[in-house]
């Protein structure tokens, strides 16, 4: 089986398949059906708009057997992105084009049929001649055929599949009604003072074929540009050995190795550039911002999977592989956001087939009505057409999924990836915005304002402490290590460290800095790099700052690693200081600024309050809260929760975990760490805060038309069945009625499909 399936460390296995086979929002809750009598399928579901389906089995043989059984009732399961060709691809073209034919069909027929049946309604039999009224009946009969044969094909065969599974689903409703329809008028057609409802078939199945057809193109459209996220990689890449470069496939590759890429190549792998410190290399990341703009790369950093080579060729390190990588997580989350189901599936899915036998039952009642107690038999059999055709379950089903899986699309063009998509659905009551300032609102940009010996040691020259402070900020993610890189590293010819010296137990801590221990000519001392306080400073240590820019510090110190005896704390045998500034990331001012329309805004930021204050100070907060340890982010936005604000946290990913499982939306910025913030709900792959506009934006257009959606759906059918019943609706306009109604539904949700121009600057 081709589809997309891990093993979790509990055993379990969970996956992601694409459905091919599904006509309507009907066929997902027939396939949820399905897999609930499947033994060791613990959980199964399918999102309608998107087609793709997610599950957790106990093990690997439910899955084998509910695709047999899925086969068997007319579906395939297959996966997306696998180098083995796939014959569900095949398979998903062949319904795809029999769709479409189907459609063309129908539209001709139902051309041909109310040319026909035209002059019945415009002139009296008499004025036509019973002849020629028999001649234009017998030609409706003969184009109508094609249609209950081939084009009402599919509903005849999902209605009785589920008539012997014993469920209610809304294909029964069309198929009854077009078998119903065209038997009646079959055995009319000499009767000349009875209607015939060959046009009410024929515009019913071109209208529901022709808003399928269009639902199932934008849906495609949509999918192709999520899927564009994911580029095809090389299967084989360049690696270094002992005796050169060798050709190596791919999935032969461990972390750590050395790859090499060519001019044009794509990155199958995340890795860290290697090469002279000054080189710059040009790569393409538009499979993460979503932006043609090359990006310049420096040793040091990363080259996500995905990313393809502008210049000459480069060397880096293997970070991650497969899964793990930029790209396997990037698929992960695009699978889990298209087969995951809007909040109110599950209630549709039990209040739909109720649906179906309250219709049914309203059709039964109808006839009854008409036909016993006002005993007008004609009107009887026309009333429970029309309750029977009138009847849209279809726009209620998809009033929803289809909105998200175009928001997902919107979102994602615009450098938004949606990580819970359940969470998409509750952004639009957002009303307090909570940002994070250093890696979030600052690019990586940066200029080094001022370096202070505080403590000086001749054993430890402040180039040698440069170069160890280098060293450890290279194996740091954090914002201000990856400044301070950039700003020490042109800088890192000056000293040539000794041989003997190396790094040990490099340890990170999270809002504080990082440490390891370095062994040089027989001694070994403790080296941190961070916050004031962990490399062990006191406040009158710290050399104030000599200008008025706002500067975020960072202080490097060697310790000994004997407890000084007085203090019972290592003693600091040398420190320097070194004042970072860092560029407010672009377009800064006029986000926020559309933030504060309508959300209250507020910087929490772990710099020093002072610093925090003057930072940018045009730009406008509602509060500047500076000074805070992720604990204490955490009680904030827990003591807004419980003042009844709804919270969403804006962060690096790397500090902010506590802060991003608090808030009730978490939104990671973009950076090294994006894709590792396991606590976030959605990812920015652009820098600046216009995606985050963008995501507010769509998540309130989403809500209003999901809302608009249903609302639309319960009151076309609360009004329709009534008038249908009442026999105030023909057949014909019944039909009418259906189509639209689910056109409507399409079209609004198409609304969100392409990201506005304006907002997406």
């Amino acid at each position: 089986m081709s589809t997309i399936q891990t093993r979790r460390a509990d055993g379990r296995w969970t996956g992601y398949a694409r459905v091919s086979g599904m006509d309507c929002a009907a066929c997902a809750v027939e396939l949820e059906q399905a897999a609930g009598r499947i033994a060791g399928l613990d959980e199964f579901s399918v999102n309608p708009a998107s087609g793709w389906a997610s599950w957790v089995a106990g093990s690997a043989q439910a899955i084998d057997e509910f695709v047999d059984r899925a086969r068997r009732m007319g579906y395939a399961l297959s996966g997306s992105g696998s180098d083995v060709p796939d014959p569900a691809v095949g398979r998903q073209v062949r319904q795809g084009r029999s769709h479409l034919l189907r459609f063309l069909v129908a539209l001709l027929a139902m051309m041909q049929i109310m040319m026909y049946s035209a002059p019945e309604y415009v002139y009296s039999t008499a004025d036509i001649g019973h002849a020629e009224t028999l001649l234009l009946r017998w030609a409706q009969w003969v184009i109508a055929l094609p249609l209950v044969l081939y084009c009402a094909l599919p509903y005849h065969q999902r209605a009785w599949r589920a008539v012997l599974d014993g469920r209610l689903v809304m294909d029964q409703l069309v198929s009854v009604s077009v078998a119903l329809a065209f038997g009646l008028s079959s055995l009319r057609l000499n009767d000349i003072s009875q209607p015939v409802w060959f046009d009410s078939i024929a515009m019913l199945l071109t209208l529901l074929l022709g808003v399928q057809w269009w639902m199932n193109l934008h849906t495609a459209r949509a999918l192709k540009h999520l899927g564009a996220l994911q580029p095809d990689v090389p299967l084989t890449v360049d690696a270094k050995t002992d005796g050169g470069w060798e050709n190596r496939p791919v999935v032969q590759l461990k972390q750590g190795d050395t790859i090499r890429l060519g001019p044009g190549q794509v990155s199958p792998v995340d890795g860290q550039l290697v090469g002279r410190a000054d080189q710059q290399v040009h790569v393409d990341e538009a499979m993460r911002t979503g932006e043609a703009a090359p990006l310049t790369k420096q040793p040091g950093d990363t080259v996500y999977a995905g990313s393809r080579n502008l210049g000459d060729s480069l060397n880096m390190t293997v970070l991650a592989l497969d899964a793990n990588s930029s790209l396997g997580q990037l698929g992960q989350l695009l699978r889990k956001a298209l087969s995951s189901k809007p909040s109110h599936r599950a209630l549709l899915d039990a209040v739909i087939p109720l649906f179906v036998a309250v219709v049914a039952c309203c059709a039964l009642a109808s006839g009854v009505y008409w036909g016993v107690v006002k005993h007008q038999p004609s009107q009887a059999w026309s009333a429970v057409v029309a309750v029977l055709m009138v009847t849209c379950p279809c726009a209620l089903a998809l009033a929803q999924p289809l909105v998200r899986l175009f928001a997902i699309r919107s979102l994602a063009g615009s450098g938004v990836l949606v990580r819970s998509p359940e969470a998409l659905d509750h952004v639009h009551a957002v009303d307090t915005i909570a940002l994070d300032k250093t890696g979030t609102l600052t690019t990586r940009e940066a200029t080094l304002n001022q370096t202070v010996d505080l403590i000086q040691d001749d054993a430890w020259p402040p180039e040698l402490l440069d170069a160890l402070a280098l060293c450890l900020a290279q194996h740091s993610t954090h914002p201000l290590s990856k400044a301070l890189v950039q700003v020490l590293l042109p800088q890192a010819h000056r000293v040539s460290l000794d041989s003997t010296v190396r790094l040990d137990h490099i340890q990170s801590q999270a809002g504080k800095g990082i440490s390891a221990t370095v062994q040089s000519k027989g001694q070994v001392v403790v080296l941190r790099l961070g916050s004031a306080r962990f490399v062990g400073l006191s406040a009158w240590q710290v050399q104030p700052h000599q200008t008025d820019d706002p500067v975020s510090s960072v202080y490097a110190a060697v310790l000994s690693t004997t407890a000084d005896a007085a203090s019972g704390e290592p003693k600091v045998l040398a420190a320097r200081q070194f004042d970072v500034v860092l560029k407010p990331s672009p377009g800064l001012s006029c986000a926020l600024t559309a933030l504060s329309d309508r959300h209250r805004v507020v910087l929490l930021s772990g710099d020093q309050p002072n610093a925090v204050q003057s930072w940018q100070p045009q730009l406008v907060f509602d509060a500047r809260l500076g000074g805070l340890t992720p604990e204490d982010k955490t009680c904030w936005i827990a003591q807004q929760q419980a003042a009844g604000h709804q919270v969403l946290m804006l962060g690096d990913g790397l500090n902010d975990a506590a802060a991003f499982a608090q808030a009730d939306i978490a939104v990671a910025a973009c950076g090294a760490s994006t894709l590792s913030a396991e606590q976030s709900d959605f990812l920015l792959m652009k820098p600046g805060l216009q995606a985050v506009v963008h995501l507010l934006t769509i998540a309130q257009q989403a809500h209003r038309l999901s809302s608009q959606n249903l609302f639309w759906a319960m009151l076309y059918n609360a009004v329709a069945l009534p008038l249908a019943m009442a026999n105030l609706l023909s057949p014909w306009m019944a039909a009418l009625g259906m189509g639209l109604s689910s056109a409507v539904v399409v079209a609004n949700a198409l609304r969100l499909r392409t990201p506005n121009p304006v907002e997406a600057r």
